[in-house]
């Protein structure tokens, strides 16, 4: 499960024209180093496990907002299981679908109460830009393909106990 950049991370590919993420240094003779001539890193490969590419966004783009949804368990978009999930989106971008998703095994993770989705399922990988996911006990569950009456009798500790 990749949340926001871990998302990101696990589509495709992630550009950063703006190089909201800095620059990298050109690796060449002394002169270039001595000179500090350095290059905007625009493009970078991501591990290719989502088909999903990023374009990062300046800080000043920056979108928050509460999210409340139900997590998608099957192909043809529908929730069978009715978890519900909330949370907040916090991102700096945005990640478009590059295939067809009828073409993979690939369909989105969350529908969301104002009638868009979220984030992408394919092959036991997902990825969503909804921070606190996994705060529901029945969504880890769901998610993570826990038996629910094993699971949920446990307590996770208080953060003053650890």
């Amino acid at each position: 499960v990749g949340l926001c950049g871990g998302y990101q991370m696990l589509g495709q590919i992630v550009e950063d024209p703006g190089t909201v993420e800095g620059v990298v240094a050109v690796v060449g003779d002394n002169d270039d180093m001595n000179n500090n001539n350095k290059t905007a890193q625009q493009t970078t490969k991501g591990l290719g496990l989502l088909p999903i590419c990023t374009v990062l966004q300046p800080a000043e783009c920056k979108l928050v907002q509460p999210l409340q949804g139900k997590l998608i368990d099957a192909p043809d978009g529908n929730s069978s299981n009715n978890v519900a999930v909330e949370g907040f989106e916090l991102r700096c971008g945005r990640s478009e679908v590059l295939l067809d998703q009828e073409s993979r095994d690939v369909h989105p993770l969350v529908q969301l109460s104002n009638g868009a989705t979220d984030g992408l399922r394919s092959q036991g990988i997902m990825g969503t830009y909804l921070h606190g996911i996994l705060s529901s006990p029945d969504a880890r569950c769901s998610l993570l393909g826990m038996d629910k009456e094993k699971w949920l009798p446990l307590q996770a500790p208080n953060a003053h106990d650890l």
